[in-house]
């Protein structure tokens, strides 16, 4: 339960006369109860522990596929440029990209990405690619 949430609930189940205890329990909640992560943090948290070791700025260090890079030019060329695309190459991998689903479209037990995972890190290569992945 959020801080607002907590605050909500106490006030509607205590007395007016702890309503400030409420408010004290709502203050204690926001800071102790982790924090939600945005999708955007999410991707570059992904990218970081799942991806950056090939893919860090947007290159790709498997020689023979180096022009296969996360750079906007090389998504377009190679039929990456939408957020579809890039999760079902996550998704199923490509070459020595691992996969994080079986054929069939499940998970796979153990390393595998959710789908909110996959979409934020999608997200996050689109945004970053469109930056010139800060060059």
């Amino acid at each position: 339960l959020g801080a607002t949430r907590l605050h909500s609930l106490a006030a509607h189940s205590l007395p007016s006369a702890t309503a400030s205890g409420a408010a004290a329990l709502a203050a204690v909640a926001a800071v102790v109860l982790p924090h939600a992560v945005s999708a955007a943090d999410l991707g570059e948290a992904t990218f970081n522990a799942r991806c950056a070791a090939c893919h860090a700025g947007g290159g790709n260090i498997i020689g023979y596929a180096r022009g296969k890079t996360l750079q906007a030019n090389d998504l377009e060329k190679n039929g990456f440029s939408t957020a579809d695309s890039i999760v079902q190459l996550v998704k199923q991998g490509k070459g020595t990209m691992p996969r994080y689903y079986s054929a069939d479209g499940s998970p796979l037990p153990g390393g595998s990405l959710s789908d909110d995972e996959i979409q934020a890190v999608a997200t996050f290569v689109l945004d970053r690619a469109a930056g010139g992945w800060g060059k």
